[in-house]
C-alpha cells in the first residue's frame, strides 16, 4: 500500500482547517496547526510534502513563519501555499521573496485548493535530506541567552542527527534564539571538545516546571556529537 502524502494546514480558524481537511483527506494524510510554533514543530517532526500557510496568524504572522521555515534544514524544501482574504496582486512580490511556492485567495473554491495541492506536488517536489536520527542520551552542557539572561545548563539528548538534537530542558528557549551546545564530559582523555552553534526551531511543554523539549539545528558541525549518516 503506497504511503498517503501528508499535507500541513496552518490557520487559526477552525472552519478553514475543517474544510480543507474534509476536502482533502480522501487523497492526503491531513495534519493542522493553529500557530506559528505548532506549526514549525509538526513541520520539523511529521516532515509534510506540502504546507498550507494562512497570513493572518496571531503572535507569528504567516509572513514570519514562511521565513524561519524556509531558513532551516528540515523544512526549507517543503513547498508553501500562502492563503489569504487580501488580493493576490497586494502580496504575491512578498510570497514569492520569501520563497513559497503559490498562493490561493480566500475565498477558495473546492476544486481551486484541490488543483493547487496536485500541481504543487507534481512541480516543486520535496527533496528529503536523509538522515540518521539515533535515539541516544548523550551528556551535554548548554550556553546562552534567554529574554536578555545568560544561562548555562546541562541535560542529555534524547536523539541526534547530523543535522540536529532534541534535549529536554528546564525551561523554554525561544524559537530562532541561538545556543552553544557541547558535550559536558571529555570522552577523548583530555581534549575538550568543541562547542557547536545550534539554533531552537521549535519547542514543546506547558506550566513553570517543565521540562521543556527543544529541537536543535546545528549550525556548525561538530564530530564529537552527532551522528554520522
Amino acid at each position: 500500500m503506497m504511503t498517503q502524502k501528508k499535507i500541513l494546514v496552518v490557520d487559526d480558524e477552525e472552519p478553514i482547517r475543517a474544510l480543507l481537511d474534509e476536502t482533502l483527506s480522501e487523497n492526503y494524510q491531513v495534519l493542522t496547526a493553529r500557530s506559528g510554533e505548532e506549526a514549525i514543530r509538526r513541520a520539523v517532526l511529521e516532515q509534510p510534502n506540502c504546507i498550507f500557510l494562512d497570513v493572518m496568524l496571531p503572535q507569528m504572522g504567516g509572513f514570519m513563519l514562511c521565513e524561519i521555515l524556509k531558513s532551516i534544514k528540515p523544512t526549507r524544501l517543503i513547498p508553501i501555499v500562502m492563503m489569504s482574504a487580501k488580493p493576490r496582486r497586494d502580496v504575491w512580490p512578498l510570497v514569492q521573496e520569501l520563497g513559497a511556492f503559490e498562493f490561493v485567495e480566500k475565498p477558495f473554491t473546492i476544486d481551486e485548493i484541490r488543483k493547487t495541492v496536485e500541481r504543487t506536488l507534481a512541480l516543486a517536489p520535496v527533496e528529503r535530506r536523509r538522515a540518521q536520527r539515533v535515539r541516544m542520551k548523550i551528556h551535554v552542557l548548554i550556553r546562552g541567552y534567554s529574554y536578555g539572561e545568560k544561562f548555562e545548563v546541562r541535560s542529555d539528548t534524547e536523539d541526534v542527527s547530523r543535522f540536529g538534537a532534541l534535549v529536554p530542558l528546564p525551561f523554554k528557549i525561544p524559537v530562532g534564539d541561538l545556543i552553544l551546545i557541547r558535550q559536558s564530559f571529555d570522552p577523548y582523555g583530555g581534549i575538550q571538545p568543541d562547542a557547536t552553534e545550534a539554533r531552537v526551531v521549535w519547542n514543546e511543554g506547558e506550566g513553570g516546571l517543565g521540562p521543556y523539549r527543544h529541537g536543535l539545528e546545528f549550525l556548525r558541525t561538530s564530530p564529537q556529537l552527532v551522528i554520522s549518516s
